[in-house]
């Protein structure tokens, strides 16, 4: 039993070493669905999470020293209410796993856009270092259908396809570095 048990260990590791972007992409959207934001996380490619952090220290050390009546705000919802120096010492998966949960909290239509939503993976494509998985995302909205393409780029953590980071969450940092920062 113990023999069977190490082999079928070993089928799925191998399964999830070999497997596709798409098939990433969808373990990522179940993990996002479930509001499971370990599991989120660990679907995130290491250079991504730390590029993240660095964009997000840089946000918290602005807002900080703001005098900007939102950037109080932006410290309790986006960075549940820690400091700038403490989330420059946090390993960048345990303040991205922290952020994911506060962002999922603040924002609890997030998720009931993916939960509601039907995602079709179509394929991907290869563009340099990066693998752009191609979804479409159809949803009701009221009487109305809205259907979007949608693309998420991944890449190889070894043998495993990691996301990159979402141009939103680039965006999200870049723009409270910007609004935060005293000129």
């Amino acid at each position: 039993m113990k023999t069977i048990l190490l082999a079928l260990a070993a089928l799925t590791i191998s399964a999830l070493a070999e497997g596709t972007p798409e098939e990433a992409a969808q373990i990522q959207l179940e993990a996002m669905r479930a509001a499971d934001w370990k599991k989120f996380t660990a679907t995130m490619h290491p250079t991504a999470m730390t590029r993240f952090h660095g964009l997000m220290v840089q946000a918290a050390e602005a807002a900080t020293a703001s005098d900007n009546p939102a950037a109080k705000r932006a410290m309790d919802q986006v960075f549940g209410g820690i400091s700038a120096a403490k989330i420059k010492s946090m390993k960048a998966e345990a303040f991205f796993e922290m952020f994911m949960k506060n962002f999922a909290a603040g924002n609890p239509g997030l998720l009931d856009h993916y939960r509601k939503s039907e995602v079709k993976f179509i394929g991907h494509v290869v563009a340099g270092d990066s693998t752009f998985v191609v979804s479409t995302i159809t949803r009701a909205v009221g009487e109305n259908t809205v259907k979007a393409g949608n693309t998420g780029a991944f890449l190889k953590d070894g043998d495993v396809w990691k996301s990159e980071l979402s141009g939103e969450l680039e965006i999200l940092a870049a723009g409270m570095i910007v609004q935060f920062t005293k000129k």
